[in-house]
């Protein structure tokens, strides 16, 4: 039985568009290779939100969704339980619009707003208790990885000898503790065969930029009115952890009967001694709120 497990959930409008983990790994990927991922470095990139599927909230992984609207329902019920709200909200509709309300992206105000635009009825208290709570249902995703991510590393082409390597790539691909990344680099450098510090550092950079530019990706592709839009420039974007400043061309969109959009992007943007052309097809899974 086929299951789904998304990487990214938005709301977007009156739908939630999520992208699925080996979609996302495999966009990450592509980018990390052409930024000069080491081979441990490239398949750790391929295999990074696999603790999206072994870290899941038991309450959703237990449910085994199948396709994105399974996943939805299972999701939605989580966040209503975990919101305490399971006796006030009885109607599902009205607990979809709620799941989009605390997904929706903007300010703290914007926020509180929506949620009571749904929830006129709770006090102010309350109703900033919501805003600040977490919607993620992937709880330690990276530090907490399993160890049986080591056969899919193997899988997507890492050296055997560099398995561990690739681990702790994924394992501090969240972690912004220099005292951490340090140890560990030191760590890795004295213990393994021709592997130095900097090579590590460098690999989880090049891990954390390609992640990073994936995911703001996806909103900006779905957003996007004109043909093009431009990416990486900190005076257009609040949020970068990466230093790559280019563009992205949107070539195509193509919505299919069964609720997936299909985007397909190039990338480009200027190195050091020349430029990065890449090419992705994007696809989102699309769920409708009536």
């Amino acid at each position: 039985m086929n299951k789904f497990y998304a990487a990214k959930i938005m709301a977007i409008g009156n739908a939630f568009y999520l992208v699925e983990v080996h979609e996302h790994n495999q966009h990450v990927g592509t980018i990390a290779n052409a930024l000069g991922a080491s081979d441990a470095g490239h398949a750790a990139a391929l295999c990074h939100d696999l603790g999206k599927i072994g870290n899941l909230e038991r309450e959703i992984a237990n449910r085994k969704p199948s396709n994105a609207q399974a996943y939805i329902n299972a999701y939605v019920d989580w966040l209503i339980e975990k919101a305490r709200l399971d006796k006030s909200l009885k109607n599902a509709a009205q607990k979809q619009h709620f799941a989009l309300a605390m997904l929706r992206k903007g300010t703290w105000q914007e926020r509180y707003n929506a949620i009571k635009a749904i929830l006129n009825n709770l006090g102010n208290d309350r109703l900033q208790e919501l805003v600040g709570l977490s919607v993620s249902p992937f709880p330690r995703h990276a530090d907490g990885i399993d160890r049986r991510v080591e056969n899919d590393l193997r899988q997507a082409g890492c050296p055997s000898e560099m398995v561990d390597y690739a681990f702790e790539l994924i394992r501090l691909h969240h972690s912004f503790r220099v005292d951490r990344i340090v140890e560990v680099a030191s760590q890795l450098e004295a213990r393994l065969a021709g592997v130095s510090g900097q090579q590590f550092v460098r690999d989880l950079h090049t891990l954390i930029s390609a992640d990073n530019l994936a995911s703001g990706l996806y909103e900006r592709a779905l957003a996007a009115t004109d043909a093009s839009f431009s990416f990486g420039d900190p005076a257009q974007e609040i949020f970068l952890l990466h230093d790559l400043e280019g563009e992205c061309t949107v070539r195509n969109r193509n919505k299919s009967a069964n609720n997936q959009l299909q985007v397909q992007v190039q990338l480009e943007w200027k190195a050091a001694s020349s430029s990065q052309k890449i090419d992705l097809e994007l696809v989102y899974h699309i769920v409708e709120v009536k």
